[in-house]
C-alpha cells in the first residue's frame, strides 16, 4: 500500500466485540510492522468494543431479557 501512495491506515475489526490474540497480535502488531516496514507513516488500530459502557449495557439487556433480547422468547 505505501508503494501505491497509501501512507496512513486506520484499522477497524467490526467482526470482533473484544480484543483477542488475533486482533492484538496479528492485526495490531504484525499488521503495523508490515505496513510501517513497507514505508507507511501511520498505522492506527481502533480498539474493539471491549468494556465500552453502552456495549456492556446492551449485552446485559439481552442477557436479562430486556429490549432486543436474544434469550428464549426474544427475537
Amino acid at each position: 500500500m505505501p508503494g501505491e501512495g497509501i501512507k496512513k491506515l486506520l484499522i477497524l475489526c467490526p467482526a470482533f466485540v473484544s480484543d483477542c490474540l488475533e486482533t492484538l497480535e496479528e492485526i495490531a502488531m504484525r499488521g503495523k510492522e508490515t505496513f510501517m516496514g513497507a514505508g507507511g507513516e501511520d498505522y492506527t488500530m481502533i480498539p474493539c468494543l471491549n468494556t465500552e459502557p453502552l456495549w456492556v449495557e446492551a449485552i446485559a439487556g439481552w442477557i436479562n431479557g430486556g429490549e432486543g433480547s436474544f434469550v428464549a422468547g426474544g427475537r
